[in-house]
């Protein structure tokens, strides 16, 4: 037996302890940065689809504000797109995931999020 070479049970109980205390640290930051994920992409989203507003009254497409929101590209993320108001423009984007949404508001210029932290 002087030969062989293994770990004892004490080594492997470390090892362990060491594994299951980072994996308590991990689980919660992945959870915080899933969140702040979901919420880039309803910006994202809420931007890029005033960029199709804003073309189609440059290029004087005759489309409803509400055809054109409703061809608004979404992410993976991004459950739906509304037009909530056609005067002044308020878009509410929706994630498909823990109810989050963002809202724009043409009034102020400003997009506002839930807060998911």
């Amino acid at each position: 037996m002087s030969g062989k070479k293994g770990f004892t049970l004490i080594e492997m109980l470390i090892v362990i302890a060491i594994i299951a205390i980072l994996v308590t640290i991990a689980i919660p930051m992945y959870g915080k940065y899933k969140k702040n994920a979901i919420r880039t992409a309803l910006l994202s989203d809420i931007r890029n689809c005033l960029g199709d507003i804003a073309v189609a009254r440059q290029t004087g497409n005759n489309q409803s504000l509400q055809d054109v929101v409703s061809k608004c590209g979404k992410s993976q993320f991004t459950q739906s797109i509304e037009l909530e108001s056609e005067n002044p423009i308020k878009l509410k984007a929706v994630s498909n995931e823990d109810n989050f949404s963002c809202t724009y508001n043409e009034d102020n210029g400003s997009i506002s999020c839930d807060s998911v932290f």
